[in-house]
């Protein structure tokens, strides 16, 4: 591997590392990550049991990605990405909770995880920087507006 492609690897890594750290944030109880929003209402239990959750796909980078998507498309936008191994059915309970709390929600699965498509070995690498630009390109097919914060210091 030569100082390029090492160069490339670590800002994808760090790229997927920071939207772990958002996810890992939101699962411990939406964190300073979500401060600067204002703040939503609180969901009562009953609220969050009938919060609908709607099952989509995008296909992005020649990839098929399942994601679940819930909550108002005007509330603050909650990203939340699975480790390996995993898939969005890992945050079932959060995302109603989130949503009723008027979180706008997005839980993809990874290429090759959960529902999303398992994509020719010969046509995708299984590469941090392939995984990272794939989940940066569907964060802008599905509209999401923080896909420029990842590097951005927090003010």
């Amino acid at each position: 591997m030569n100082s390029f492609d090492t160069f490339n690897w670590l800002r994808s890594a760090r790229r997927l590392l920071s939207a772990g750290l958002v996810a890992t944030t939101i699962g411990l109880g939406l964190g300073a990550s979500l401060a600067s929003h204002a703040a939503p209402t609180a969901a009562p239990a009953a609220a969050a049991a009938s919060t609908p959750v709607a099952y989509r796909y995008a296909v992005v980078d020649g990839v098929r990605v399942f994601y679940r998507e819930a909550g108002p498309a005007e509330g603050p936008q909650v990203l939340l990405l699975m480790g390996f191994g995993g898939s969005s059915y890992m945050f079932r309970d959060l995302i109603p909770k989130l949503a009723a709390a008027n979180y706008h929600v997005i839980a993809p699965d990874l290429p090759g995880f959960g529902l999303t498509e398992v994509p020719p070995a010969r046509n995708y690498r299984y590469r941090f920087e392939n995984i990272a630009n794939t989940m940066e390109a569907f964060t802008e097919a599905v509209k999401l507006g923080f896909g420029e914060q990842w590097n951005q210091k927090p003010t």
